[in-house]
């Protein structure tokens, strides 16, 4: 019982040493959704009515991310956005990683989203699907506390490949 008492311990002052270094972090991003290609070849049946994208839409987006920032290089966080792609409007729920390697005011980025999207498309109640997204881009911090960012990369959801690119700003 000592043992386990000890690894629960040092288990616990462990992550309180790692997360001292974590401060709350907010950001907002903005950008466009280009219609790369249907991922998913359909063949239909009774019932179908089209792809979810089903006139290769573009898209336009709005996020809000919430989370924290370890050490200013490592961002985690929960997002919700709002979704319109030509007037189909949607909802995306998600978890965001960023990485921001170096510590200068102009700093590469990677990021990834993991999560699910529901557009209110042609199918009765709209269609829910997984969202995947891939993004690299640079930050420039404008201060201690202000950052903003340009990134693009890849997205994967309602069964098409989307081509983002991303305006952020980001309040440590």
């Amino acid at each position: 019982m000592i043992k386990v008492n000890l690894v629960f311990t040092l288990l616990l002052t462990s992550a309180a040493g790692a997360f001292s270094q974590a401060t709350y972090a907010l950001r907002v991003d903005m950008g466009a959704l280009m219609f790369g290609g249907n991922i998913v070849d359909v063949d239909p049946g009774p019932g179908w009515k089209g792809d979810n994208l089903n006139e290769q839409q573009n898209g336009l987006f709005l996020e809000c991310i919430n989370g924290i920032s370890i050490k200013q290089k490592l961002n985690l966080g929960v997002g919700v956005g709002w979704l319109n792609f030509e007037g189909i409007q949607g909802y995306s729920l998600y978890g965001d990683f960023q990485y921001l390697p170096l510590r200068s005011k102009l700093t590469p980025l990677i990021g990834a989203k993991f999560g699910t999207t529901h557009i209110w498309n042609q199918y009765q109640d709209g269609q829910s699907t997984a969202l995947v997204d891939f993004s690299a881009g640079i930050s420039y911090k404008l201060n201690k506390k202000i950052g903003i960012s340009l990134s693009s990369g890849v997205t994967f959801t309602q069964q098409a490949l989307l081509l983002p690119l991303r305006l952020g700003l980001q309040i440590r």
